[in-house]
């Protein structure tokens, strides 16, 4: 009888410990965080708009790995990084993440020291750390309708809006890894938080606007200087995942054409004069939308592959 009973104790405890270890909202294997550049005045009386369409980048879950003991997610970047001259990062590892007792953990791809990267357990006055070392104070916490709590620091923000905000089991609403988005990128004002999805499904939508209209989670992000429409590419889907695209009044030069999904998420990328079909036999099934940008000029259209 004692035995049964130490059996039983020992198994509630092993329950109450791993309960213990688990995070109200954690980190899933199909985690995508959308990021962009927040600062620009494309728009008249507007600061908080996307630079270019191009210039979105995200961090997504791809695979998991063990190191010594512990289990972590791969994290991946992929997408246009805006620098003086942007450039194109695909499929770039950038370390292991881990989420335990609603605290998330990283490891640098070329660090093997452990550091906490958000701790959802601090209470207002308690000090976080951000880009650069500094330390500010949380000065207040709500809960948003979803039951995850947010974080507001202390920081004078100026041009970065999303700067001194954190949302449980999300992040900085100025990107996943860059912290204090004001000091993250050289050369620009800032970074945003899009939206970030869970399996697909919408968990937060960025409030910011673009040149005042709202950007939906599952919006292709498009340039305000060359807004979609202003001239439609025709997308003509051929036998064999060929696809042909044709512009009205087109001159022969190259173009970089990008195919998005619906969520945003680049899935193809190829330079192109549009003289002959183009191989996109690697793309599932589904609607897409297809960016032809060169030397400043972009022009979009939907299709759908069947």
């Amino acid at each position: 009888m004692k035995k049964q009973l130490l059996i039983i104790t020992v198994f509630f405890l092993s329950i109450v410990l791993v309960q213990a270890q688990q995070s109200r909202f954690p980190i899933k294997t199909g985690s995508v965080w959308r990021i962009n550049f927040e600062f620009n005045n494309s728009c008249d009386g507007e600061v908080f708009v996307h630079y270019n369409g191009d210039e979105e980048y995200k961090y997504f879950i791809d695979g998991d790995t063990v190191v010594g003991t512990r289990t972590y997610f791969k994290l991946y970047k992929t997408g246009i990084i805006y620098l003086e001259t942007p450039f194109l990062v695909t499929h770039k590892y950038m370390g292991a993440i881990r989420d335990s007792a609603d605290r998330i953990y990283y490891m640098d791809k070329e660090d093997d020291s452990e550091k906490m990267l958000y701790d959802f357990t601090v209470e207002v006055g308690d000090t976080i750390q951000v880009e650069g070392g500094m330390e500010y104070p949380v000065s207040d916490i709500t809960t948003l309708p979803n039951g995850r709590k947010q974080y507001v620091l202390d920081i004078m923000t100026v041009h970065c809006g999303s700067a001194n905000t954190f949302i449980e089991g999300i992040g900085w609403l100025g990107g996943l890894l860059e912290g204090n988005s004001c000091s993250g990128h050289p050369g620009v004002r800032g970074s945003y938080l899009v939206c970030y999805s869970e399996d697909g499904e919408v968990k937060y939508q960025t409030e910011q606007s673009r040149c005042y209209q709202q950007v939906a989670c599952g919006d292709i992000i498009l340039s305000p200087n060359n807004p979609a429409g202003s001239k439609v590419p025709v997308v003509v889907i051929m036998p064999g995942g060929k696809m042909s695209i044709t512009l009205s009044d087109q001159e022969t030069s190259m173009w970089d054409i990008k195919i998005f999904n619906t969520s945003g998420q680049l899935s193809f990328y190829k330079e192109s004069d549009l003289s002959s079909p183009i191989d996109i036999s690697m793309l599932e099934k589904g609607v897409y939308v297809v960016k032809l940008s060169n030397n400043g000029i972009s022009y979009s259209s939907k299709f759908v592959i069947q």
